[in-house]
């Protein structure tokens, strides 16, 4: 048996790529996985159910042991989406559309070689229907294959949440963080501190009005199709 989980990281901001990524295991390393990221919850009896590292919760030197520890004991593939990809496809299609496209996407990714095909497929659901989620994901996935061992015999388990309740979508979790954390460091090194990139910081739209102000356009790694962005452009000039 082998099993694959799925996170995602950036998908609000307004600055940066969004990064889906899979974690793909064995069950002996599932359960190697599950012990290096467990948390005991402080108010459950010693054989309860562990709940498992939260990686915003990790400074990025912890995330960055622990991804070195990951890539060691699974199969890892990571998607990146960039803020032109969201914008070209919110033209056709909702967030929602685009988050089950890129974990479809991220799925076949370990489809391309033989044998790397999960049995059971956990998903962090993105739509406020958990259920909903994981059939439209897999609705994307039966069209590739007509073997007898196609995805058709996959198990998927969707859930919000998921990277509390099964390692290798917090693991996903953590992969996928520290892939936005390097792209979003690596942008940092050319244009100076933006902050988060999330439209709720103060910094990063300091730095998008700004760049707006001087260039009359935003940079490419901006998501344009973002209310933010709207308003800013929309903004008097003083």
């Amino acid at each position: 048996m082998r099993y694959l989980g799925v996170d995602e990281a950036g998908k609000g901001p307004v600055i940066g790529s969004m990064f889906v990524a899979g974690v793909l295991s064995s069950e002996k390393d599932l359960y190697r996985i599950g012990h290096l990221l467990a948390k005991k919850d402080e108010f459950a009896q010693k054989s309860e159910i562990y709940k498992y590292i939260d990686s915003k919760r990790l400074n990025q030197k912890r995330r960055e042991l622990l991804y070195g520890y990951i890539k060691k004991l699974a199969e890892t593939r990571v998607l990146e989406v960039t803020a032109k990809d969201i914008d070209e496809k919110r033209t056709i299609m909702t967030m929602n559309d685009i988050m089950v496209n890129s974990h479809a996407s991220l799925i076949k990714k370990f489809s391309s070689e033989e044998g790397d095909e999960a049995n059971v497929i956990y998903l962090d659901a993105s739509d406020v229907n958990e259920e909903r989620f994981g059939s439209n994901v897999k609705k994307l996935l039966l069209p590739q294959k007509s073997s007898i061992s196609d995805y058709k015999d996959v198990k998927i388990i969707s859930e919000h949440k998921a990277d509390e309740k099964y390692p290798l979508v917090a693991a996903a979790s953590i992969v996928a963080k520290i892939e936005r954390e390097r792209s979003i460091n690596e942008l940092k090194s050319m244009y100076g501190d933006f902050g988060s990139g999330y439209p709720s910081d103060h910094k990063t739209i300091k730095f998008l009005q700004h760049y707006y102000g001087e260039n009359e356009e935003f940079p490419e790694f901006v998501r344009n199709s973002w209310k933010t962005c709207e308003r800013i452009k929309n903004k008097p000039s003083a």
